[in-house]
């Protein structure tokens, strides 16, 4: 007889395939009133599907979610199962023996809403210690974003940030953030959101001008990538408009 992985609960399984039914965004509340429980148990069950590359959210207030497919969401959490484990094993010296190229190989973890990008980036930006390339929306970003912008230029970090819009309404925070000390163009619109911190970590996520706060995107822990995505963001750099 045959057992089943049991790395979810049913509560989450449920969820699962009811978002899968319905083929449409919903909320926590939505949620919770066609399963019948109280939705403040919900937000924990829905946090571990997005981990996992299941769900996404979309939109900002109220936030929906948003199951994707079967295929999808099996190649995600498989991936994300793989590096869980690579990493549990790093510190076994027979593992480390063994496998010599652990660190060629890509640290992957996906990124559900805009407001999740910004939450994991700013725990990178605190580790910073050399160079830091973005590409952003041009909308306003958290008060604690900016401040480990500040400790991160005192500390010696060089941040350029390439803005993909600039109106009457964030004029004044781009100049803001230029009077921190960081170097501030603005660029045409790209579709895409990019972080690139040391030349070593890298967000690339996808960027709606029309939905700003909805997003998709990858975090990759891999020097490639990140060298790739440089030269990506200097060229980028050198057609923008200096502020």
């Amino acid at each position: 007889m045959r057992r089943k992985l049991s790395l979810f609960t049913p509560q989450a399984t449920l969820i699962y395939k009811l978002l899968l039914k319905e083929k449409r965004p919903l909320t926590i509340r939505q949620l919770a009133l066609k399963l019948d429980v109280l939705p403040q148990g919900l937000y924990r069950v829905m946090k571990q599907l997005q981990h996992y590359g299941l769900v996404i959210s979309k939109e900002n207030y109220p936030v929906k979610y948003q199951a994707l497919t079967i295929s999808e969401s099996v190649d995600n959490f498989l991936l994300q199962l793989r590096h869980q484990l690579l990493e549990n094993l790093s510190d076994v010296s027979s593992f480390k023996g063994e496998n010599q190229g652990l660190s060629k190989i890509p640290d992957v973890s996906f990124i559900q809403g805009r407001n999740c990008s910004i939450n994991k980036s700013t725990e990178d930006l605190k580790l910073s210690k050399a160079n830091v390339e973005m590409i952003v929306s041009g909308n306003e970003i958290p008060a604690e974003t900016i401040l480990e912008c500040k400790r991160a230029i005192i500390r010696g970090v060089g941040i350029k940030i390439l803005a993909q819009k600039s109106e009457g309404n964030n004029g004044e925070m781009l100049r803001n953030w230029k009077r921190l000390g960081i170097e501030v163009r603005i660029g045409n619109y790209t579709g895409a959101r990019i972080f690139v911190y040391d030349s070593y970590i890298t967000y690339i996520s996808s960027y709606d001008i029309d939905k700003e706060t909805e997003a998709f995107g990858v975090r990759f822990k891999y020097q490639p990538i990140a060298l790739m995505m440089k030269q990506i963001f200097e060229k980028y750099w050198q057609n923008a408009i200096a502020l």
